[in-house]
């Protein structure tokens, strides 16, 4: 079974969760449009000045989406 990959943007500063937001939006932009076989987008605040966004992906789709978004990081799923 193909594995779920999580990749992650971070934002910080006083409006870290407005640029998650925006950024999320984004993300889900994206998803729809290369008909990813996964479209989970969300955002998690960390604390006051940290916010990141992520979009779950297939591990299959990872380096398309690597080489198109820059994410800063990735957390494998499941």
């Amino acid at each position: 079974m193909e594995r779920t990959i999580k990749l992650i943007w971070d934002f910080n500063g006083d409006d870290a969760v407005h640029f998650a937001e925006h950024h999320k939006r984004h993300l889900a932009e994206f998803a729809s449009k290369e008909n990813l076989l996964l479209r989970e987008t969300g955002i998690e605040q960390v604390n006051p000045n940290h916010t990141t966004a992520y979009l779950l992906v297939k591990e299959s789709q990872v380096y398309m989406v690597r080489d198109a978004l820059k994410p800063k990081r990735a957390e494998i799923v499941d």
